[in-house]
């Protein structure tokens, strides 16, 4: 659940998500973004009536999704990064712009664990953007 609903305040309306403009520092809007998340899968998953226990440990995750800091958080975090590079990033390239988005391909790469860099590494190949965008910062 914590993996599905990660990004999910990205979802709701402008207005009612976290909005980068309103953050000096990356690392608060991505705090603030995680937060959020975490509060929208609380409200998802106790609407269901799902185990008290299952929707803190969900919140945990979601909270850590982008910092990482437990085995499990490490996962999530991993997974999201990669996500990024393999299926955002286009996108990102668009909406925000090559000097914003290289900016960001360098803080995404940076918090990758050296687990994570070798599977980037090794879909070398298989995304276009994504070798002439990360794999020379990833190698350099």
């Amino acid at each position: 659940m914590a993996a599905l609903g990660h990004d999910i305040e990205r979802a709701l309306p402008k207005g009612r998500r976290v909005e980068r403009g309103r953050f000096r520092d990356y690392d608060a809007f991505k705090a603030a973004h995680a937060r959020h998340s975490a509060g929208c899968v609380m409200a998802v998953l106790r609407r269901y009536r799902l185990p008290e226990g299952f929707c803190q440990r969900a919140r945990r995750l979601v909270e850590r999704h982008e910092v990482g800091g437990d085995p499990s958080a490490d996962l999530l975090k991993d997974a999201d990064s990669l996500s990024f590079f393999t299926t955002n990033l286009p996108f990102y390239l668009e909406r925000e712009g090559e000097e914003e988005t290289r900016r960001r391909i360098l803080w995404g790469i940076a918090r990758l664990s050296p687990r994570a860099r070798r599977l980037l590494g090794d879909l070398s190949g298989q995304y276009p953007l994504m070798d002439e965008l990360v794999l020379p910062v990833l190698d350099a």
